[in-house]
């Protein structure tokens, strides 16, 4: 329940321009509901949701605002927004109801906007240690709900995309699919090398160094330039590529030893670094990568260079979701410049690449571009493709090092220098991407049909061989009530607590193609509906004992049904 005091006047648009500035995006602006107050209170629903999803928690809905009775000379509403991790939105909703208390007397105060900036860049580092691990996971689930699948968190980072016999589950890109043997194999650098090996894949010479004198005599062998990376970690943690000299693997070999105990040195192998994301034997997405750095303009040095990068949009994004500043004249960069023959006081040419970073990943500040897929030579499609499949994988990474993506690989030369199991998709190039990823494994929206018997009491609820006759007339495999679950005619669940905990056994269970969930109307009132679309919904019982409850169970459900409720109370 939220109260708001008589508005008056209210200059929306500075109030909305001031958000938007704050998100780096024009939020949801709802249509004007009935009255100020109203409207302000779904601004402050839909921008609950917003702040915590520039920090990737997940939360899209837009939030339902009511009118409610309240105390005199206040406006009163109802508010309910969706809620993946309760601290976050309960966080979230006090910041935003302070800063609205401080700028509704005045929303262009410059003086409040200030303090509010500041404020608000704290909180974004205080939200972001809520957010769940990763990122496909949040587009995953955007993606789920712009095409109308349902989705439930199994356990914290496992989802369940759609019902019934159409449900599916993964965690983060890993899906019940997903090779075990596969993801063992892709783990380990050195084991993935010699499987893509064995299957006529070209991969790097390497060999496993066990102290930094020893990595320094493997590099001589090998032939410099080398890469020193751990043979176990992912997103680039611990690898440095194009070391020339011995006291630079030597160092290296320190640096890596901070992550693993197993250490590779590899031979160094020129090319553009590429990420190619395969999924079920085809090819759905090429990222040609780039270390992190800064290009010449002409005019600036290269530490102004730097400190412009800093304050762009895709810098301050990472540093606000991570409180990491990716690019930096630090000991690594400045080892660069040295190695290019550069001072952070040059001033490099217009359009020259001034490298800061040994590592392409995104995580260390690479830059990624969008190949479109018909530019990629079929040779390398193929590679690519060769590769996800000699490891066993359905949904891969495979990180290419060719000359050039458009040229086969037969004529230029190419490795492969990693196979990913659980590929960070990543949503500025390609967002469409984890839409095809659901459509592959989800059937249309995953919804079943589901149909809604509330009863006024429990002993309203009919026997089991009624249940399984109304579950038959409605077309129905499946009946779920207190008592337990009921498959093909045959119970297979046991008594629960209520009937929410029996709905949702029933919406994961595979076997089912439709089905009848029987819940109490106390049941509704104290847990919500385990579903948030039915086909069909009818209460029945004694009207006596359900007069308290009926009114506020119809309001609830019928939001969720596609046809009108059913009220046949005696």
């Amino acid at each position: 329940m939220l109260e708001v005091t008589p508005l008056g006047n209210l200059d929306f648009a500075a109030l909305d321009t001031f958000m938007a500035s704050l998100f780096e995006a024009a939020p949801s602006i709802p249509a004007k509901p009935a009255g100020l107050e109203h409207a302000l209170v779904q601004r402050l629903a839909n921008w609950v949701a917003a702040v915590q999803r520039l920090q990737r928690i997940p939360a899209f809905g837009r939030g339902y605002v009511a009118p409610a009775h309240g105390e005199s000379g206040c406006q009163s509403f109802t508010v309910a927004t969706e809620v993946h991790t309760p601290q976050a939105t309960l966080e979230s909703f006090e910041w935003m109801r302070g800063a609205l208390n401080l700028l509704l007397p005045n929303p262009s105060n410059v003086q409040v906007q200030q303090q509010l900036r500041t404020s608000f860049d704290a909180f974004m580092i205080r939200l972001q240690k809520l957010a769940p691990a990763g990122i496909n996971n949040f587009h995953l689930l955007g993606a789920a709900n712009s095409m109308d699948i349902p989705v439930r968190m199994i356990v914290p980072d496992i989802y369940c995309y759609g019902q019934g016999a159409h449900a599916r589950m993964f965690n983060s890109t890993l899906s019940e699919r997903t090779s075990i043997i596969g993801t063992n194999i892709a783990r380990r650098k050195a084991s993935s090398a010699r499987v893509l090996g064995q299957h006529g894949v070209p991969v790097p010479r390497h060999r496993f160094a066990t102290t930094p004198d020893q990595a320094a005599r493997i590099a001589g062998q090998l032939g410099y330039p080398v890469v020193v990376k751990p043979d176990d970690q992912e997103q680039g943690r611990g690898v440095e590529a194009g070391l020339k000299d011995e006291a630079s693997v030597q160092r290296a070999f320190e640096a890596a030893s901070k992550f693993s105990k197993s250490i590779l040195v590899e031979k160094h192998h020129f090319g553009e670094d590429y990420r190619i994301t395969v999924l079920r034997d085809r090819v759905v997405k090429i990222l040609h990568r780039r270390a992190g750095g800064v290009e010449g303009d002409g005019a600036l040095t290269i530490a102004q260079l730097v400190a412009r990068e800093q304050q762009g949009p895709r810098l301050r994004r990472v540093l606000r979701q991570t409180g990491k500043l990716l690019l930096a004249l630090d000991e690594e960069a400045l080892g660069l410049l040295r190695e290019q023959g550069l001072a952070s006081s040059d001033v490099p040419a217009a359009g020259r690449y001034v490298t800061l970073r040994r590592r392409s990943n995104i995580s260390a500040g690479g830059i990624q571009t969008l190949v479109p897929l018909d530019e990629a030579h079929p040779d390398n499609l193929r590679l690519a493709v060769r590769a996800s499949q000699a490891v066993r994988l359905d949904l891969c990474g495979v990180d290419m090092l060719i000359p050039d993506i458009r040229q086969s690989w037969f004529q230029s030369g190419a490795v492969i220098i990693e196979v990913n199991a659980q590929p960070q998709i990543g949503i500025m190039t390609a967002p469409e991407v984890y839409r095809t990823i659901l459509q592959d494994f989800v059937v249309g929206t995953g919804r079943i049909p589901l149909h809604l018997l509330l009863c006024a009491s429990p002993q309203d609820i009919p026997d089991e061989p009624g249940l399984l006759e109304m579950a038959a007339q409605l077309g129905c495999d499946a009946v779920s009530a207190p008592d337990g679950l009921w498959v093909h005619g045959v119970r297979v669940g046991a008594a629960r607590t209520d009937g929410f905990e029996s709905g949702v056994a029933l919406a994961l269970d595979r076997q089912v193609a439709s089905g009848l969930v029987v819940m109490t109307l106390q049941d509704v009132v104290s847990h919500g509906l385990p579903s948030d679309r039915f086909e069909t919904a009818r209460i029945c019982g004694a009207a006596a004992s359900a007069s308290d409850t009926l009114e506020a169970v119809q309001a609830m459900v019928a939001p969720h049904v596609r046809e009108p409720v059913q009220n046949n109370l005696s």
